[in-house]
């Protein structure tokens, strides 16, 4: 399963999420924000919680 958002504090720049599941949980994440190549950005922790 793949769960994917776009994100912006005001009108731009828009960032795009993407978190990918397997059967044992979060196989990886990543965001187009400056810190999030690793997928270890706030904008990931809200799409995962939302």
């Amino acid at each position: 399963m793949t769960i994917k958002s776009k994100y912006s504090e005001s009108q731009a720049p828009f960032y795009s999420q993407e978190a990918l599941f397997d059967s044992k949980g979060i196989k990886s994440a990543e965001c187009s924000c400056p810190v999030g190549d690793d997928g270890h950005c706030k904008h990931i922790v809200a799409l995962l919680l939302t």
